[in-house]
């Protein structure tokens, strides 16, 4: 069998739009799935991909592996007994020396479902040198923007789990304002108003409007100035947040998503002061 430009293990949804876009591409491609009966993996295989049913040898019909796997578990399940690597994670990169060819991980993230693939997607990649990553980028970009970090293998780890956790963080305020907005009392047929409307209209932009001020308490974080409020110091952030949560206890809507950031708005003030910014309370959260 001659050999494919790239092999991808794992192709479930992501996988099957990850393949689907490499062959639009030109590119050659080998498969291999945990199930190979999945239904998609035949539609693949006839647009021209290649259904490898061995593990080891969907690994040796390519140079370059992508692993499109749910969790590290995974990987140290399927690959044990082929490849000798160690598992990069936020605390504990690999050592280079240790490394072998194929066991160079590539962190990587994809924004989104699949069907937005290439258009809202990031890949963020360590693990070796730029120029290392340049060879495969011409793989890579057709999947989506592509953002190199650094050598350490855990750093795009860290860049992908701060970015998803923010995600969520966001995503439980936003379903903590759908619970609030069902409370909306009944029109005259009786229907429930639309939760959706006040979302897109007023809660989004909103949210969209402030994102940008992440970055600027991120920089006080970095210079460590603990007073850099941008007018709008903890106390006063403090007695808009008091009055959000009363709000909610009016409403009887549960506060214990928003309960940390209260906790963290009073030790700030405790410790800083009126006047504080919020940087601080980006280190608030670190264990010992």
């Amino acid at each position: 069998m001659p050999k494919t430009d790239i092999t991808i293990v794992g192709v479930g949804s992501i996988g099957a739009a990850i393949v689907q876009k490499w062959l639009e591409k030109g590119f050659t491609v080998t498969m291999w799935n945990r199930n190979p009966n999945r239904p998609w993996l035949k539609d693949l295989a006839n647009s021209g991909a290649v259904l490898e049913h061995d593990l080891r040898a969907a690994v040796a019909n390519s140079d370059a592996i992508l692993l499109s796997v749910a969790a590290y578990s995974n990987i140290t399940e399927l690959f044990s007994c082929i490849l000798p690597f160690e598992k990069a994670s936020p605390q504990r990169p690999s050592s280079t020396s240790q490394r072998e060819p194929l066991s160079k991980l590539v962190r990587w993230r994809l924004g989104l479902k699949p069907k937005a693939l290439r258009k809202h997607s990031s890949i963020w990649l360590s693990g070796e040198t730029e120029a290392t990553f340049s060879r495969v980028s011409n793989i890579m970009s057709p999947l989506g923007k592509l953002h190199y970090v650094a050598e350490d293998p855990g750093a795009a780890c860290l860049w992908d789990i701060a970015a998803l956790a923010a995600m969520d963080g966001m995503l439980t305020g936003g379903l903590l304002a759908m619970n609030l907005l069902k409370h909306q009392r009944a029109v005259e047929n009786g229907k429930s108003p639309s939760v959706e409307n006040p979302i897109r209209k007023i809660v989004i932009p909103l949210l969209s409007s402030f994102l940008p001020f992440l970055g600027d308490i991120a920089a006080a974080l970095d210079d460590e100035d603990w007073g850099r409020n941008f007018c709008n110091p903890v106390s006063m952030q403090l007695k808009g947040f008091e009055t959000i949560l009363e709000g909610l206890r009016q409403e009887k809507v549960s506060i214990e998503g928003l309960q940390l950031f209260h906790d963290l708005l009073l030790r700030t003030k405790r410790e800083k002061g009126d006047d504080a910014g919020l940087a601080l309370m980006g280190m608030y959260m670190l264990e010992e």
